[in-house]
């Protein structure tokens, strides 16, 4: 019932629900471009961490707000914080985050603003499966989003210009 676009958005409950997608070579992004983007609206923190997406094993990549950070988004990449928000967005309202890599300079945005920047050219290459509203590597839902996640586009190869949304990302 809470959604941001159309008639549905992905619930968990911080705890026992999560998604899991399979090892994927599109989430491998070696040293090209990608975007990795999301609407979320949180309903909870945990006390450490709320992770919203990841990909599993340690080359990887991790959206996580930070509880050490007052809950601020941070993008790691290969268990490296390489990106973290200026700003903790609040408890019950839709956050729109991306981050997009272009040639060696990786950016983070929220609501359609960068926030963040850093150069980093190093590969991204998870062997992973790819977690969706967990953080725990072995599959289980431990750091686990209290929320909503709605059009979670992840596009490999391809760094896109960033603004916010104002409809659902079209189905492909």
């Amino acid at each position: 019932s809470v959604v941001k676009f159309g008639t549905g958005s992905m619930s968990f409950n911080g705890s026992s629900s999560y998604l899991q997608g399979p090892v994927n070579p599109s989430y491998a992004f070696s040293t090209g471009n990608f975007t990795v983007e999301f609407w979320v609206y949180v309903t909870s923190y945990t006390v450490t961490a709320t992770t919203v997406v990841r990909t599993a094993g340690t080359s990887g990549w991790v959206f996580q707000f930070d509880a050490a950070s007052s809950n601020k988004m941070i993008f790691y990449a290969n268990g490296i914080a390489q990106l973290t928000d200026s700003a903790s967005p609040g408890t019950g309202a839709w956050t729109y985050f991306a981050v997009v890599r272009s040639g060696s300079t990786l950016t983070m945005y929220r609501n359609g603003t960068s926030v963040a920047t850093v150069t980093y050219a190093t590969a991204i290459n998870p062997t992973g499966v790819l977690l969706v509203g967990c953080g725990g590597d072995s599959n289980n839902a431990s750091f686990g989003l209290n929320g909503y996640i709605d059009d979670l586009r992840i596009t490999k190869g391809y760094a896109r210009t960033i603004t916010t949304p104002t409809a659902a990302f079209p189905n492909q």
